[in-house]
């Protein structure tokens, strides 16, 4: 990631990441459809007065102009000070800090834990190793009943990555990480439940929840996985060896 860029982008970002989106092209289709159901799945609970959030990559905090401000406090992350200049013009009552999110969550916002943790749009700077760590990094800082959500370019099998990445060859980045659900859910622990909601033929939404509950759902927008994943695994490995 450059700084530099990021922060070169950031008085065009919100309309050029839309009038990509609104083309139809690669890598933002699907840009508002991650936004609005990102914001469709941040609810307060009854015996709350207001969500907290915490956002890694927020950019200019484009999620949140979707969301009644009385309903959440938000705390933001970013590592270009541009970006968040505009971050904190929108929300100025929020906690915006300057800090490079592929680090973890930064020192001073340790000591909360959060009902809702979101980033859009900026986990594909990290390798599937470095991700799987972060996902888990993340979960200490959840409230019991938090979700974590993530909307990028992302994939629900292989092949459908493999489709889009020869259609879109001249514009795919080689140093990021489009990842892929089918993958995921073979490395994370087995006591989440993931969901994958598919945004866009290069887009989707993933939901992470501490949930024990045993379920698969698949079908053409919606790709469910709650988990024991070692049983879903050994299931696996019995079919291959049969």
């Amino acid at each position: 990631m450059s700084q530099f860029l990021f922060d070169s982008l950031s008085e065009e970002y919100d309309q050029t990441v839309q009038e990509c989106d609104r083309l139809n092209l690669f890598p933002f289709a699907g840009y508002e459809h991650v936004l609005d159901t990102i914001a469709s799945r941040i609810v307060v609970r009854k015996d709350q007065p207001c969500a907290k959030i915490l956002d890694l990559g927020i950019g200019t905090a484009r999620l949140y102009e979707k969301l009644n401000p009385d309903t959440f406090r938000l705390w933001g992350v970013d590592f270009s000070e541009k970006m968040l200049e505009h971050a904190r013009l929108k929300f100025p009552q929020s906690k915006m800090t300057h800090h490079d999110f592929t680090l973890g969550v930064p020192e001073a916002l340790r000591h909360e834990r959060y009902d809702f943790i979101v980033s859009t749009y900026a986990m594909h700077h990290l390798d599937m190793q470095k991700w799987i760590g972060m996902i888990n990094h993340l979960l200490t800082f959840l409230e019991p009943f938090g979700t974590i959500l993530i909307g990028d370019i992302m994939f629900p099998t292989e092949m459908d990555k493999n489709v889009c990445h020869e259609a879109h060859h001249d514009y795919w980045d080689e140093t990021e990480h489009y990842h892929v659900f089918d993958e995921i859910i073979e490395l994370l622990d087995g006591h989440l439940a993931l969901s994958f909601l598919k945004t866009s033929f290069c887009s989707g939404v993933m939901i992470i929840e501490n949930v024990h509950d045993n379920a698969l759902q698949i079908d053409d927008s919606l790709l469910k996985y709650k988990a024991t994943t070692l049983k879903w695994k050994s299931n696996r490995t019995r079919e291959k060896s049969e």
